[in-house]
């Protein structure tokens, strides 16, 4: 770099571009880990809660209960194995790592464009119902391969839930859902 680089008011601009750009990355990378560990850690709670809110029996009402939720992780496992408590993991992973990252990614660049002002909160909100509009199909799938019967599978995995739907129900199919989703992220 000369001199006259540095008095260049071009490369100053430029490089606050690529600052700005690292300082996305590094949001996007360090919430994709985040969401990728809490999910191999947490999945199997988020399976039956999937799993009980999906009931619709009788007796509905006795199962929810923190009790009542390791009984069924203990039952699922004691019938169909430890793998049937991790149904859907793919896709729950791919859903919050993309999530994830892609929020905070999304947020360094709304709040450093300050493309709304000052609002930290209006950055937050845009980067949530952003993140939400790309991510619906991915969270609409992972609900769908969590409730499915351990031993009468519909769906293979993640990429053919999606296929599956998206041919019984076109882009509204995938996006079923989205408008709840983007007023609890908003």
């Amino acid at each position: 770099i000369s001199y006259l680089d540095i008095l260049n008011p071009g490369w100053v601009i430029q490089t606050r571009h690529i600052v700005q750009w690292k300082q996305s990355m590094e949001q996007l990378m360090a919430g994709m880990a985040a969401g990728g560990l809490s999910t191999v850690i947490c999945h199997p709670i988020d399976l039956v809660k999937v799993r009980m809110q999906m009931d619709t029996g009788a007796d509905y009402r006795k199962t929810v209960s923190f009790m009542n939720t390791f009984k069924m992780m203990s039952g699922i496992r004691r019938s169909f194995g430890v793998s049937a408590l991790y149904m859907g993991l793919s896709a729950n992973a791919v859903g919050a790592m993309s999530s994830w990252g892609l929020y905070f990614m999304f947020y360094e660049y709304f709040k450093n464009k300050r493309v709304f002002g000052e609002g930290y909160m209006v950055s937050a909100a845009i980067a949530g119902a952003t993140t939400q509009l790309i991510t619906n199909p991915i969270w609409l799938a992972k609900s769908r391969l969590c409730a499915q019967p351990p031993d009468k599978r519909l769906y293979d995995g993640l990429l053919d839930c999606l296929r599956k739907v998206y041919k019984q129900g076109g882009f509204r199919g995938v996006y079923r859902g989205l408008v709840p989703g983007l007023a609890g992220v908003s």
